[in-house]
């Protein structure tokens, strides 16, 4: 079993309701430059090293560091119940999104949000058919599905970047892929999993006790947790 991901860094201790006791972790810290990330898995057993070790690039120079009990990444084994909803992507318990944003009148669009046009195939821009609110969950990270009219397969592609409560003119949108004119089936929230909602009781996964390098507030993060046979 294997599950990828991406969150919100808080710098404070973070813990990821995948539905599994992982045996293999990894978190990309994917704002940082110097390429940050954290490794774990179970097999890890040595004092020194119980929560895996991390990763930086420094002017060129690779630099790792074995992580202590507390500074890295564990096992969490659920079972809490959140006792407050946390602001977006600012909450310690955090689950998998699915909501579908393009519909979402408060934290989408100002409108529903149907329509793709591609504005430069060269610089990856274009416009939705309706301007983003002033909370909009859509932004960097977001996922977006698009059926071009030409016909053909739906597109997937990830939004890197939108003007703050905008979006519905020209070039505002920039994707990763310059996918044609046509029909938004699909625009997931800037983070995969986002805060839980209170009265929620934790599934189980693991926890991010790492503050530096990774998990620093407000930071994009993306992770890749698997179960596999330890012995």
């Amino acid at each position: 079993m294997k599950v990828v991901g991406t969150l919100n860094g808080t710098g404070a201790t973070v813990y990821v309701s995948c539905g599994f006791i992982p045996e293999s972790v990894k978190v990309w810290a994917l704002d940082d430059s110097d390429l940050a990330r954290v490794k774990w898995n179970s097999a890890m057993r040595a004092l020194e090293v119980i929560e895996g070790y991390s990763y930086v690039g420094s002017s060129g120079a690779v630099q790792e560091a074995a992580l202590g009990y507390g500074a890295g990444i564990a096992p969490y084994y659920g079972g809490d119940v959140v006792a407050s909803t946390a602001a977006y992507a600012e909450g310690a318990y955090v689950g998998v999104d699915h909501t579908d944003y393009r519909l979402d009148l408060t934290n989408g669009g100002a409108s529903i949000i149907d329509a793709w046009t591609l504005g430069s195939a060269a610089n990856r821009t274009g416009k939705f058919n309706a301007d983003t609110t002033s909370t909009t969950r859509i932004g960097e990270g977001s996922v977006i599905h698009i059926m071009p009219s030409t016909g053909g397969v739906v597109q997937r592609a990830t939004v890197l970047a939108v003007t703050a409560g905008a979006g519905g003119a020209a070039n505002e949108v920039t994707l990763s892929q310059p996918i044609p004119s046509g029909k938004i089936l699909y625009i997931g929230g800037m983070y995969s999993f986002a805060p839980l909602a209170a009265g929620t009781i934790t599934a189980a996964g693991f926890k991010i006790n790492a503050t530096t390098l990774i998990n620093v507030n407000d930071e994009l993060q993306s992770f890749e947790a698997s179960q596999s046979a330890s012995i």
